[in-house]
């Protein structure tokens, strides 16, 4: 049976309408260790972040960014880029983690850096597991958990 012309028409825009929405939740626990001549430093931070909308219509992209100094020497500075993949409704993370280490906690000394790449289907809860170390000199070093939920709307 062949459809009206005006039916077919009509066809992208009901499937252009429907939501295909995800809500990101995101708990981060960052521990930093500072090396140091005789005893470490050793410091744990932890971060509630917002939650995030992603997909369509709204945005398809999100960006996360976390940084956090110790010991007056050492910056840990997170990024993690979040693409909403309509076919699946999962969101891939694309993460970067950058250790600074100097005279102070605003050094653009960078010492160690790193990419995790890792993708939370729909409806699941996934840990993301980020270690950076100090490359150029030794030592420091961070280990970053990212605690994310991908709740389909």
């Amino acid at each position: 049976m062949k459809l009206p012309t005006t039916s077919l028409a009509l066809l992208p825009l009901l499937v252009s309408s429907a939501a295909a929405i995800s809500k990101i939740t995101v708990a981060g626990h960052m521990s930093i260790t500072d090396d140091e001549w005789g005893n470490d430093e050793h410091a744990t931070r932890d971060h509630e972040f917002l939650p995030y909308t992603i997909g369509e219509p709204a945005s398809n992209h999100a960006t996360l960014a976390w940084t956090e100094g110790m010991g007056g020497e050492v910056r840990i500075e997170v990024t993690c880029t979040m693409t909403y993949l309509l076919a699946s409704d999962a969101v891939r993370f694309n993460c970067n983690a950058k250790l600074y280490e100097g005279t102070s906690e605003s050094s653009n000394d960078l010492d160690g850096q790193v990419n995790v790449v890792k993708t939370v289907g729909r409806n699941r809860n996934e840990d993301i597991e980020i270690k950076v170390r100090n490359t150029d000199e030794g030592g420091d070093h961070a280990e970053i958990r990212l605690h994310v939920t991908n709740r389909k709307l």
